[in-house]
């Protein structure tokens, strides 16, 4: 004769499974959430400081291209893959991509300026410059769509979320302001 199985233990084993599995799903959640969140807190520190370097540029008198390449610059550490490729077809260093700023700064148009460096949130307009004078005080703005998994950081922070692609993006936006004496000596 064959032992019979115990039922009550049978039981008690796919019990643990099923909580390990329920615990291990929102140990997940929490993780991805505080992950996700200090990563949109790393994007907004890098567009406030792209946003200051905006500011100091059309202080000294930089056109609106040249600000949209300035805010790029200053995102790049948090502006997704990078799309450029190296004459060896491979992605470029860290070091090659600072040594190609000057270079992508100094392109007169876009389509030269995305042969020298081009990243995944530079595309489509997902970054956005806007520096409007108003009297002696003049004021940078830049917003950066940063994609999302899920949407719980968003609403944690107290902004909706976008719809772009089909997909949710956080609006993550930075501000500077600073006094304008630029149109007192560029007329």
């Amino acid at each position: 004769m064959s032992p019979a199985r115990n039922p009550v233990r049978a039981h008690k084993a796919g019990q643990a499974m099923v909580e390990t599995i329920l615990v291990l799903f929102f140990l997940f959640m929490a993780f991805y959430t505080v992950f996700q969140f200090a990563d949109n807190l790393r994007a907004r520190l890098l567009v406030d400081y792209a946003a200051s370097r905006v500011a100091r540029a059309r202080t000294v008198g930089m056109n609106d291209y040249m600000l949209e390449k300035t805010a790029d610059i200053a995102t790049m550490a948090a502006a997704g893959e990078c799309h450029t490729q190296t004459d060896t077809g491979a992605r470029p260093s860290t070091r090659e991509l600072i040594s190609r700023s000057g270079d992508y700064l100094a392109c007169e148009y876009g389509a030269q300026a995305q042969q020298v460096l081009d990243f995944e949130l530079w595309r489509n307009g997902k970054t956005q410059v806007s520096c409007p004078l108003a009297g002696s005080k003049l004021t940078a703005r830049v917003i950066q769509l940063r994609p999302q998994f899920f949407d719980l950081g968003s609403y944690l922070s107290g902004t909706p979320p976008v719809e772009k692609d089909g997909a949710p993006h956080a609006r993550i936006a930075g501000e500077y302001s600073i006094e304008a004496h630029y149109p007192d000596w560029i007329d």
